[in-house]
């Protein structure tokens, strides 16, 4: 066998029969096709398009559109049409995670010293807030806060971190704590420029706390000295 089928097709205009769409015996039907496709190709066909991508022959595959599809055994075909399309590049490299809150609260207790109770005294909100934060549980309602805090802190001299984490909760010169500026009303207010303004404020009684320690380690080194020289 050659594999062909006889089929035939009722066209809409044949009003008298009780159903024209439906398949009918052929001594009924005038109008007879002759299919020529192989059944037994249908299922290779269909695993090599599948193997190509549609993008590789130049269709989009959402925008792509069948327009007219009539049975194979009616003589006429499908035709597929692809609207003119621009294609942009992707680098997925370009996509960024925009939750960085975690990593900013690890960097706050690594580099600085902070403790979540701080962390959450400087924020206004909980120990469990600022530990569901670094763990990623839930979403920080204020990463922009938190990025304006980090983004301040490394503006201060490496040898005064150490210092930073006393000073962080000293009052300004007007009063001011950094929870005042982290506030509802303060970020508001003053926004990122209010919260580096008072970092470098607190970065200077920082250095202050530093000069203080060196100071007074000198002044012990050299009555130490003096001490051993005086015993010999």
């Amino acid at each position: 066998m050659n594999g062909q089928t006889v089929s035939q097709w009722t066209g809409r205009e044949r009003a008298n029969l009780p159903n024209p769409s439906m398949w009918v015996r052929p001594e009924l039907n005038p109008r007879t096709a002759t299919s020529t496709s192989n059944p037994l190709l249908a299922m290779p066909l269909a695993a090599l398009m599948a193997a190509v991508p549609l993008q590789d022959i130049g269709y989009d595959v959402q925008q792509a559109r069948i327009v007219e599809a009539r049975p194979i055994s009616s003589g006429a075909s499908a035709q597929l049409v692809s609207p003119r399309m621009q294609w942009v590049q992707v680098h997925t490299n370009d996509v960024v995670d925009e939750n960085v809150t975690p990593t900013l609260i690890d960097q706050f207790r690594k580099k600085f010293g902070l403790s979540d109770n701080s962390l959450g005294e400087i924020f206004g909100v909980s120990r469990q807030t600022i530990y569901n934060w670094r763990t990623k549980k839930t979403v920080a309602d204020n990463p922009d806060r938190v990025r304006a805090l980090a983004e301040s802190l490394g503006e201060i001299s490496s040898r005064d971190i150490s210092y930073i984490q006393r000073a962080l909760f000293y009052p300004t010169a007007d009063g001011r704590l950094i929870q005042d500026v982290l506030s509802d009303e303060g970020w508001v207010a003053g926004g990122e420029k209010a919260v580096r303004e008072l970092i470098l404020e607190l970065a200077g009684k920082a250095q202050q706390l530093r000069e203080r320690d060196e100071k007074t380690i000198a002044r012990l080194e050299k009555t130490n000295s003096q001490d051993a020289g005086s015993n010999a």
